[in-house]
């Protein structure tokens, strides 16, 4: 049998709050750590600054050099958060710069997630009924 990697496809996290409350800022770094891309107490918040700026400019496509004057983010921390924005379809690269997916509202955004969750559940239950089926095996044997 051939051992395969232990390499997930996708990974999706999600954290339920309270209903939302405060301002753009509180509201914010609730919605990044609902879907996973900000962790509980993180300090750093390099992402918000970074997905903030990206979402007042909704439309418009940002050159990286602009984000990093604007964000104060390192061009390393940069690509790296916006390799995890666009792992979840919120942004998306134009030639040299980003945008939010298509000029869209996050609601639209956050609906079109639903896919990866379901895909994603499918296939735990693939490993449920197969583990179902290896277990009836050992016990009949």
């Amino acid at each position: 049998m051939k051992v395969r990697k232990e390499v997930p496809i996708n990974e999706v996290t999600l954290r339920k709050f309270e209903k939302p409350y405060g301002d753009l800022d509180t509201c914010l770094r609730k919605f990044l750590m609902s879907i996973g891309l900000l962790q509980v107490g993180e300090s750093r918040d390099e992402i918000t600054k970074i997905f903030k700026h990206l979402l007042l400019s909704r439309g418009k496509i940002i050159q990286t050099k602009e984000i990093i004057e604007r964000t104060g983010a390192s061009p390393s921390n940069l690509r790296r958060h916006l390799r995890r924005l666009r792992s979840l379809g919120l942004v998306e690269r134009i030639d040299t710069g980003y945008r939010i997916s298509e000029g869209k509202n996050l609601v639209e955004i956050v609906s079109e997630m639903n896919s990866i969750v379901q895909t994603t559940m499918e296939r735990i239950i693939d490993y449920a009924h197969f583990l179902e089926s290896i277990l009836k095996t050992q016990k009949d044997s």
